[in-house]
């Protein structure tokens, strides 16, 4: 049985706060940085043990914060991998959905704006077949999406990006260790 603890830290001393920040910025720092030693295409890919040795001295983590890393990298690839096969699955039937309704269409703006979504399904399903075929992922931002554009656009300044970015870290527990030696909830 596993059990799974969200939680909101409310009303720290600055002095802890200082520590959580700094711990939470290292281990978001080693999340991406076995991400891009983990993935399909890696530049420089790593095994499993030689990555958690690597990032706890990179980072300063122990070895349960190491491994922890590694083990988000590695669920993120996954998650990714599982979507890239759900996504192309959609674009497939979006295109079939669009052919059959531009057999249909006999208004000029209508046959032309079918033709326009067409494209755009078409590239998308081609996008998404050339990462089943070549077993790779789409492009991952840490701190999301439209967090990035944000701060592309100005809207959000470079502090609150990285605050976005590096704002969590995991913390696995054992039973036979009787909960987890790093983090406890009193």
């Amino acid at each position: 049985m596993r059990t799974t603890i969200k939680a909101k830290l409310l009303e720290i001393p600055s002095e802890q706060s200082e520590k959580i920040d700094n711990l939470m910025l290292r281990f978001s720092s080693a999340i991406r940085f076995a991400f891009n030693r983990r993935k399909p295409d890696a530049y420089d890919p790593m095994n499993k043990g030689d990555l958690e040795k690597l990032l706890q001295s990179k980072y300063k983590l122990n070895s349960r914060y190491a491994k922890d890393a590694v083990m988000k990298a590695d669920s993120i690839i996954s998650s990714q991998k599982e979507l890239v096969k759900e996504y192309h699955s959609n674009y497939k039937s979006k295109v079939k959905q669009v052919k059959q309704e531009l057999k249909r269409a006999k208004c000029k703006q209508k046959i032309h704006a079918l033709k326009t979504k067409l494209d755009k399904y078409q590239r998308k399903l081609e996008e998404y077949q050339k990462h089943l075929n070549e077993g790779t992922i789409p492009k991952v931002i840490f701190g999301g999406k439209e967090n990035y554009k944000a701060r592309c656009e100005g809207k959000i300044s470079n502090q609150e990006w990285k605050e976005l970015r590096n704002n969590k870290f995991c913390s696995r527990g054992d039973k036979t260790k009787k909960g987890n030696l790093n983090t406890r909830i009193v």
